[in-house]
């Protein structure tokens, strides 16, 4: 007869099981290996989870691949200079909650009808607009980091990150009154 599991043993298959959900619901958020490497601190990660809804928007795929690239280059040891205390997570959160908006108007568009939507199309495309701006502008953030690890310019990209911060938001809140 095998000795029944003790109360650490259970805690530990509970951690590891509980560590591999927060991995599987964060996979689309962060990518797979940034999903990976948070499994050890996974209760760290927890408040990702409430952030975006499970039914992502048009441009989700883009904005996981534009913050997975922005979060590798911060986490180089060369960029360590860069302040980079904004709130990313803010931000991509900011710009996700705008895509689900949006993703909602392209399925009320679709059960439309004979209805005339140029109204909501025109908000729709405008608030796409915008936030497919602010992601180019996030890829060129990462240049501007570059700059920043060769000459020592962090306030810039200081500013750069409030600013798109403050855009995101700004995009969020309209499309959240027009959507």
């Amino acid at each position: 007869m095998s000795p029944e599991p003790g109360l650490l043993e259970l805690v530990g298959l509970a951690y590891v099981v509980a560590g591999g959900v927060v991995v599987w619901r964060l996979r689309g958020r962060l990518g797979w290996a940034a999903g990976v490497g948070a499994f050890a601190a996974w209760p760290v990660f927890l408040p990702l989870l409430g952030g975006p809804s499970e039914r992502p928007g048009p441009h989700a795929t883009r904005i996981g691949e534009v913050f997975a690239a922005l979060e590798r280059t911060l986490a180089d040891p060369a960029a360590e200079e860069v302040p980079w205390s904004a709130d990313l997570g803010g931000l991509r959160t900011a710009l996700s909650r705008a895509d689900e908006r949006i993703g909602l108007v392209d399925r009320l568009l679709a059960d439309a009808g004979p209805t005339d939507t140029t109204p909501l199309r025109s908000a729709r495309e405008a608030a796409a607009g915008e936030l497919l701006a602010v992601l180019d502008e996030v890829v060129q953030l990462r240049l501007q980091i570059g700059l920043a690890a060769l000459h020592g310019n962090a306030a810039s990209v200081r500013e750069r990150l409030s600013e798109l911060l403050a855009r995101a938001e700004a995009i969020d809140e309209v499309s959240g009154l027009h959507g």
